[in-house]
């Protein structure tokens, strides 16, 4: 019975062993699987922190071997990233029975870094202090988190210069949820409107933000949205039209905005969501308004004449070259009234710019009502107007508006207490048959006005193909006298001057002749004004007062000192500032005394610019130079001025002595005249004495001198030496 106990006894204890046997070869093979198998790197670390067991997903992460790890610490091999996760492992290992999870970075065998969970508890194995440690390689997932913590990093700065760029742009955006049916606006939308989404609420209904925002006057505009903003089908997608209108901030200030939208369409062409924008435009609207004022502003200026208000040249030139452009035959033919004012340098100088500028306004009015509504005006100048008129119109009907022109223009005009009375020269031309382009009709009108005004004046001209021909002329005359003196071609003549009742010589008028070259003997009347205007009059005039001067010196050689020379002085020449130091000059170089020449002034010298005149004449009274005014009677105010001028001889014009023998009346005039310089102890010199009946009325009135053809022409030196020694013989 014992043996059988025994037995079974036996039998019980080798079954128990070999189920302790299965077991713990279960459990080996779940450690093996575990520890060999894990993708995880595991190790089995001693009290001293030496490795006393790796697994092979530990040498592939470290890149050590088993043989290069067992026995080394992390240390030993280099694994630590930063020394003091050292100390803060232990510190944690001090508290026993628990599993630790910390992340920290190790050194792998080749130097490169990987970012690793460290699972780690400390334990008892076979009576010994030992650590198991699990390690995983969390390098892509911290990367992953770095990524995107910079991802949102750059999100939130992207959002905030969004947001800046919004506000200094006054850009706020906005949703609209087509299920929910209303807005959802964000800060930087509502600061547009002066306030925020904390009072205002994040969400807000369409016919609330009508009511809240939007103009009154204004709410129309955006009527439609509603429906565009719904969930209706479209055909395609759209792009909605902007929209610009007003709005009204909650401080109670109208505002301009641009509102933008863009619409999300699903595949049934239903509207999800659509997003916008509205944008404060009111600095950008008041901006454009300015710069379209200045730019109507420097419009203005360049198309507009500033004084008037008429179009002025530039406008003038594009708008004819538009109607001669005309495609209707018709319409490209007009006439040009060229308009020029005749004393408006003579009103500035007597009154003043601003006085002038008023007249100058008035006669723009004038031209303007004698023209009519169908006229094109413009002021080209100072004191020139052009008057254009579309159609054809006959000769009659263009001297009709001419002369309204002039009857208006001639009326009186008063200013700040002071009459006025101008007049006017017109020049007519007619396109296309006068010109096919502009440059050319504006210059044959103009042509055509100098020429009215070489005839006197207070008239108008027709342009014709004589007067291009002329222009043409004069221009090449205008070339010949720039190199006369040159060439020798300019001479001076003598025309004596008879005393009374004597008879003897006074005095000679030196007279200007050119012979040129190319055209032969031209008349003065032609070519000093043609000096004058090219501004070759002052080389002329000295020229003319030296050889003056030497043929007085070869007079007084002679024994003839007491008979002047009398020299005519055109207005540049006492308007140049030198004017005085030349009349100085030239008696100096010719070695003779001031009172040996005579200085013939015109009337209209002293018309043009009568105080400056005066004070140069009263300088050279000074100086000895005997003064004579020419050709009196013919201007508009002699007697008014007389008295002022520092003149001793006053010369009736020609045209006044031929009345003697025609005019009964006018010879009167002559005898007036007379006496009245007689009565003052002026010497008059009558011109252009031709025969005995005007010579014996000259003596009755008790005329003091007289010079013409009935006891001479202009001489040439000799001749007129010759003719002073046959009168003055016995003297």
């Amino acid at each position: 019975m014992a043996e059988l106990i025994a037995k079974n006894n036996a039998k019980k204890l080798i079954s128990d062993y070999e189920k302790e046997i299965k077991c713990l070869k279960q459990s080996v093979e779940k450690y093996f699987h575990v520890f060999y198998m894990s993708p995880n790197a595991i190790a089995l670390l001693k009290a001293d922190e030496t490795f006393a067991e790796v697994n092979p997903s530990f040498t592939l992460m470290s890149g050590f071997t088993k043989e290069e790890a067992i026995g080394k610490s992390v240390a030993d091999l280099g694994g630590w990233v930063h020394l003091e996760d050292r100390q803060k492992i232990l510190q944690m290992l001090s508290e026993n029975n628990k599993i630790h999870t910390l992340e920290l970075p190790f050194y792998t065998k080749n130097g490169e870094i990987i970012q690793a969970q460290l699972i780690i508890q400390k334990g008892i194995l076979h009576e010994q202090i030992c650590y198991l440690t699990i390690v995983r390689d969390i390098s892509m997932q911290v990367a992953a988190k770095a990524l995107q913590k910079k991802q949102e990093e750059a999100l939130l700065i992207s959002h905030n210069k969004l947001s800046t760029a919004a506000t200094l742009a006054n850009i706020g955006p906005w949703e609209y949820d087509t299920i929910k049916e209303h807005f959802e606006f964000c800060d930087e939308f509502y600061a547009l409107f002066g306030t925020n989404s904390v009072r205002e609420g994040k969400f807000m209904r369409f016919d609330e933000y009508m009511r809240e925002f939007v103009h009154p006057e204004d709410v129309w505009m955006l009527a439609g949205d509603k429906e565009l903003l719904s969930r209706s089908k479209h055909e395609k997608a759209i792009i909605p039209n902007d929209i610009i209108h007003r709005i009204i901030r909650r401080d109670g200030t109208i505002r301009t905005v641009l509102v933008r939208r863009r619409l999300i369409i699903d595949d049934k062409g239903n509207t999800i969501k659509a997003y916008g924008t509205n944008q404060d435009i009111t600095e950008r609207i008041r901006i454009e308004e300015e710069r379209q004022q200045q730019a109507e502003a420097i419009k203005c200026m360049a198309y507009y004449d500033s004084l008037t208000g008429l179009p002025n040249k530039n406008n003038l030139n594009e708008w004819l070259a538009l109607q001669m452009k005309e495609p209707e035959a018709a319409s490209r033919v007009g006439t040009v009234f060229f308009v020029d004012l005749d004393q408006l340098k003579l009103i500035n100088d007597a009154y003043g710019h601003n006085f002038g500028d008023k007249v100058i306004v008035t006669a723009s009015t004038r031209i303007a009502l004698s023209a009519g509504e169908k006229f094109f005006i413009a002021r080209v100048g100072g004191d020139e107007f052009v008057a254009v008129v579309q159609g054809k119109l006959t000769n009659e009907q263009v001297k009709g508006i001419a002369k309204k022109i002039i009857r208006n223009l001639g009326k009186r005009q008063e200013h700040v207490g002071i009459s006025i009375h101008i007049t006017a020269s017109i020049g007519i031309a007619k396109y296309p048959e006068d010109g096919s382009t502009v440059e050319e009709i504006l210059k044959n009108a103009e042509n055509a006005m100098y020429k009215a005004k070489k005839q006197g004046r207070n008239g108008y001209k027709f342009y014709s193909k004589e007067l291009q021909y002329e222009a043409y002329t004069d221009l090449r005359l205008i070339e010949g006298l720039r190199y006369a003196i040159e060439r020798k071609e300019l001479s001076l003549v003598y025309q004596p001057q008879i005393l009374l009742p004597q008879k003897t010589v006074k005095g000679v008028e030196a007279l200007l002749r050119w012979n040129s070259r190319e055209y032969g003997n031209v008349s003065p009347a032609r070519f000093i004004p043609l000096a004058e205007q090219a501004g070759v009059i002052n080389s002329i005039g000295k020229w003319v007062l030296q050889e003056a001067c030497s043929f007085a010196a070869r007079l007084a050689e002679n024994g003839y000192a007491d008979v002047r020379v009398a020299v005519n002085i055109s207005a540049r020449q006492v308007a140049s500032g030198d004017f005085v130091r030349t009349l100085c000059n030239a008696v100096k170089t010719a070695g003779i005394l001031p009172k040996q020449l005579e200085i013939e002034i015109t009337e209209s010298l002293l018309m043009d610019s009568l105080d400056e005149a005066i004070s140069k004449l009263n300088k050279s009274k000074k100086l000895g130079f005997n003064l004579a005014l020419d050709d009196f009677g013919t201007g508009y105010s002699s007697l008014t001025y007389l008295r002022k001028l520092p003149v001793e001889t006053i010369k009736i014009d020609k045209s006044f002595i031929d009345m003697i023998d025609s005019d009964v009346p006018g010879a009167k005039m002559i005898g007036a005249i007379i006496n009245m310089a007689n009565a003052i102890n002026m010497t008059v010199v009558a011109e252009g004495v031709e025969t005995e009946s005007q010579l014996a009325y000259l003596v009755k009135e008790g005329c003091s001198c007289v010079q013409g053809y009935f006891f001479s022409k202009p001489l040439k030196e000799q001749d007129a030496y010759k003719f002073i020694q046959t009168y003055n013989k016995g003297l």
